[in-house]
Parts: structure tokens; sequence; C-alpha cells
């Protein structure tokens, strides 16, 4: 079974960010390890040969599309980028490697959005884990734009929640971790958001009536601490005292209080000032629009997010911007290898050894290509000086058709097919049947002859 990527929000990336995206998505897949599938058929057999796609969308294509997973040996489902909307797309996506790159490529077009855009996938893959590796692979510092906010997750959700015709349950029963340590994930958080987020999930009367020390405290600018339970505890009071003591029907009231955070600062004030409502005008100002809210649904006991989204685009700027410059944000840098991220060698990724690049060969590899040299060498010197080509080429296909879930390279599978007049080819193909037996040897000389840096400096051809 696979499982499949879901979506929170939208995707929207700039026009002019488009061609920055698609280029830290192309290297992404590469690192990660994703492939092509290329068809083709030989001498009676069929053969599937790994290749990386264009990223230059023409006339003829308009995806990078990947199946094949090279570290799982495995493939699944399309996966890609569509080249010229610059969003990525994808089918089912497993549980393990494949999952891991193409979920870090959603988390990058995340942070490329310019509209909130929060992905997430079955398998509970770690998000934090992968933005640790995107900052190693694109080697700079990268931060989740989205989910490091959990009320707004919490509010995409509701809001998707309440387009497919549904109601959000209030406290949001199901899957709460989702917010902090599940599909919503970041490694760092806003403070202020995750409060929100707390707050509006909680049956906050009753919160109210506990400890001081069970809710969370902000500073606000310029003033010294206070804390969210008192300003709540001050606003409740002031609320249940304005409903008890108004001639007018709770509709009118509701409607009343709603205003209020929809209504300009210094009129807002004369209202209140009119009306004996300090309280609650000094609740306007100081907590929060979502608390403010939650706190007239549950003395009212009408839906929390009914009454937000009826102010929620509303809101005044002053009361909209008003924490702003409180919460200073705290952003992590911590990287992780390849190698952590997916749990493999560097000995698993001689394809993508470069002289200048982050793959160490480990001694025991060093032995290892020696060996394979010494060998390539002495078979070098056993080779046809007149061979029959075509029996050569025969030969390697069947090989090929016979390892079919250690696939060869594309480019250097059609240039060994062209030389087999020469002997390094002919040992090269020798030495591979000898290593038949041995999967993790045979693909290790595949990645090898396919990196044409690597196979020039082992067997120098």
């Amino acid at each position: 079974m696979g499982t499949f990527v879901h979506h929170l929000g939208s995707l929207t990336i700039a026009p002019e960010r488009k061609k920055d995206f698609i280029a830290d998505a192309m290297r992404v897949f590469d690192q990660g390890g994703l492939f092509r599938l290329d068809y083709t058929a030989a001498f009676g057999k069929e053969l599937y040969l790994l290749s990386f796609p264009s990223f230059e969308a023409g006339e003829q294509h308009n995806v990078a599309d990947f199946q094949w997973t090279y570290f799982e040996n495995d493939w699944w489902e399309s996966a890609g980028v569509v080249l010229d909307e610059g969003r990525p797309y994808s089918g089912k996506i497993g549980w393990a490697r494949f999952n891991a790159i193409v979920q870090a490529v959603y988390f990058l077009a995340e942070m490329y959005s310019e509209t909130p855009y929060i992905t997430y996938n079955d398998s509970f893959l770690g998000s934090t884990q992968a933005i640790r590796w995107l900052r190693y692979v694109l080697d700079r510092d990268v931060q989740f734009t989205w989910r490091r906010n959990p009320w707004l997750s919490y509010e995409m959700e509701a809001m998707e929640k309440i387009a497919d015709g549904r109601t959000p349950e209030e406290p949001e029963p199901s899957y709460p971790h989702y917010y902090v340590k599940g599909n919503y994930e970041a490694d760092t958080y806003d403070d202020l958001g995750g409060a929100i987020y707390a707050i509006v999930r909680s049956e906050l009367k009753k919160l109210l009536e506990g400890k001081k020390e069970d809710m969370p405290s902000l500073i606000t600018h310029g003033f010294e601490p206070i804390k969210y339970y008192e300003i709540m505890r001050s606003l409740d009071k002031a609320i249940e005292q304005y409903k008890s003591s108004s001639e007018q029907s709770e509709e009118e009231q509701v409607h009343f209080l709603l205003d209020l955070l929809m209504t300009e600062e210094t009129q807002r004030k004369a209202i209140c000032d009119a009306k004996n409502l300090s309280d609650i005008h000094l609740g306007t100002l100081l907590a929060t629009p979502q608390a403010y809210v939650k706190l007239i649904s549950e003395n009212y006991h009408m839906s929390f997010w009914t009454l937000w989204f009826r102010v929620r685009d509303h809101i005044a700027p002053e009361i909209a911007t008003f924490y702003n410059d409180i919460w200073k944000p705290v952003y992590e840098t911590e990287r992780i290898s390849t190698e952590l991220y997916l749990n493999i060698s560097s000995d698993d990724r001689l394809y993508w050894w470069r002289p200048d690049g982050d793959v160490v060969i480990s001694d025991d590899m060093e032995v290892w290509l020696e060996r394979a040299a010494t060998r390539h060498r002495e078979l070098c010197m056993e080779a046809e000086t007149q061979p029959d080509v075509s029996l050569w080429q025969k030969r390697f296909v069947t090989l090929l058709a016979s390892n079919n879930r250690c696939l060869f390279f594309e480019q250097p599978f059609y240039e060994f097919l062209s030389n087999f007049h020469r002997s390094e080819y002919q040992a090269a193909e020798r030495l591979l049947e000898e290593n038949t037996g041995d999967s993790k040897n045979y693909k290790r000389l595949e990645a090898v002859y396919a990196n044409y840096t690597l196979r020039k400096k082992v067997f120098g051809f």
C-alpha cells in the first residue's frame, strides 16, 4: 500500500520565483536518489533504464517525472514538478525514502508559497528532519513559512472542513498533536500562535477556573509581563456582566460584541466608555481576537467557527497588528546529511561522488574499488581483439534484463552498446557478470560506471 500527500490551503508561487523553486526541486530530487524509468527493448529483452529528467519545459514535455527510488530499489506512482506552473505533484509515494524525498519537495513548495499552504502525509515521516536535510542539500538556511504557526494550521483545517460541508467540532477531539508533533510539525514554533491554538481548542471558561500556571504567558509591547489568565478572566467576567445586564436580545448582544472587533479604535473606545464597558474595550486590545471570540462563543453557547469566520477578514487594523512586534521569532539552523536523513551510507552514494562533493568513500570501499580495478585490468588483458560486437551487446542486454532490481543507467547503457569493440568495455561487462551473486557490489559497480569522473579515476576509461 502507498500513502498520498494531502494539502491545506493553496499553493501560490510568484512568477519571478518559480525558476528558483524548480532549480531547488531539481537539486532535492537528484540528491534524494529519484530517477525516471525509461523503457527500451533489444534482442528480445525488455529493460527499464534510469535517467534524470530534464527540468527545462519544452513542446514535447512539461513535467519532470520520477518513478524510481535508487536507495529503495523500487518504483512508485509518478511524482515530480509541473514545470510551467512550478508546482509539485504525486500519486502514491509509499512509506520510506521515496516518500521522504517527495514530501521534502512539497515542504520546499510551502516555503515558496505566497499564500498559506501546508502539506502532510499519512506516514508521519518527520517534517523537522526534512527541513534540516533541505538546509544541507541546498546549502543555505531555509525556514518553514506557514506551519510554524499552530493556530494557522488549525484554522486552515477548519476552513477546509467547512468548505466540505462539515462543521469543525469544538474543541477539536481528533489528532490534536497534528499541530505540534505530527502532520503539521515544524522545527520551531510561533509561541503566540501556539497559545492561540491552545486557547481556541480548549474549554476556556473551565480553564479559567483552574490555576494561573495552566495558561501561557506573553509580554505586551512596552508593558510589564501579564498573564493570559488574568486577561481572559477579566474579559470573561465583563462579558458575563454585560450579558446579564443588557436589555438587548442575545443575538443583538453577540452582534454588538463582534462589531467592536471591526470598529476603529477611537470609535470603539467611545462606544465602550458610553456603555461603561471599559473591561470589554481593554479585552479587545489585549486578548487576541481569537480569544475574544472564543469567550463570546462559550458565554453565548455558539459555535466559535461560525463567529470567527464572521469577523476574521474585517478586524480593525490596530487590533489585527497589535501583537506583530511582541513575538520575537527564534529560528533553527540545524542541518543533517543525506546519509542520516535517508539512513544510508556514503558508500551507497558512489553515483554522487565528486572530487569536491560530500560523498566520502570509506576505507573498506577504497580497498574494494582497488580490487575491482585490478580485476578489470586482468580482464582487459583477456579481451577479444576482433570481437563480434553484436554478441557482446546481446550478452550485456541479457545480463541487465536478469537483474531488474538493480537497474542500469540510461546514458552508460547506450555508451556500452556502442563500444564493445574496446577492451575496457568488454572487461567492464565481464566484471559486472562476476558480481551478479552480490547485489550490493553489482549495484555499486553500476554506480561507478555511470559516474564518469569516478569511473575514470578507478578504471581509467
